[in-house]
């Protein structure tokens, strides 16, 4: 049978043991002390190996010991204060070493940073210029390739693509832009749009729009077409 004094470890905090909160009350203290008894009660570890026999004894004394402080009232107010003493220790252990890492991380001195010396003129020169000579490459590429793309991509609307448009407001599409009354189409829009879209947003600051009477929501942004 496992005793007391066969422990050789420092006691877990008796909150955490039992899983309750600290400022928890006694009932639910208790509640907490049946339920971990019960889960590991050695009549609960009958038909359980050895090892796993031993580490519930060993975490029944400890259940057994929590209960026996924080179900009384005065050993839990002298545990309480304890606890909350070796707390502070604790975290003021922690701030400072963490404010004496602080600083001697910042008084790093040149002379404790590893330098790498180059000998060869030719090589220190190149690698001085790498980092330019890799942001020029970056630049490059990518005016490349945004020229690619900007290439490839698909057009909206044919070049010179043309319209005409009566007086009644109906439109004749395709039109010979050589053809008199011709308007060369600059943007084709499916949807409604403001009237000063296709000044100011479709990049034609003598553009305007006119409406496709014969197609719902269809606009078109165009200018007077002159050769």
């Amino acid at each position: 049978m496992l005793q007391v004094g066969d422990l050789v470890t420092v006691p877990n905090d008796h909150y955490s043991i039992l899983g309750v909160a600290p400022d928890a009350g006694y009932e639910v203290i208790r509640r907490a002390w049946i339920s971990a008894a019960r889960a590991n009660h050695p009549d609960a570890m009958v038909d359980a190996p050895a090892e796993e026999a031993r580490i519930a004894e060993i975490r029944m004394l400890e259940i057994n010991e929590a209960w026996r402080v924080l179900g009384s009232e005065e050993l839990r107010k002298a545990y309480d204060k304890e606890r909350h003493q070796k707390n502070k220790i604790t975290n003021r252990e922690r701030q400072e070493w963490e404010e004496q890492w602080y600083e001697e991380d910042l008084d790093l001195d040149d002379s404790d940073i590893p330098r790498f010396e180059v000998r060869n003129p030719i090589i220190a020169l190149i690698l001085r210029a790498l980092p330019w000579l890799l942001i020029a490459a970056t630049g490059v590429t990518i005016l490349v390739f945004s020229a690619f793309a900007t290439g490839s991509a698909p057009r909206q609307i044919p070049v010179q693509e043309c319209l005409s448009q009566s007086d009644n407001g109906e439109i004749t599409k395709p039109f010979g832009c050589d053809q008199a009354g011709a308007l060369l189409i600059v943007r084709e829009i499916k949807g409604p749009i403001e009237g000063s879209y296709c000044r100011n947003y479709a990049g034609h600051p003598n553009a305007y729009r006119i409406s496709d009477p014969q197609e719902a929501n269809k606009n078109y942004c165009v200018e007077s077409f002159s050769q």
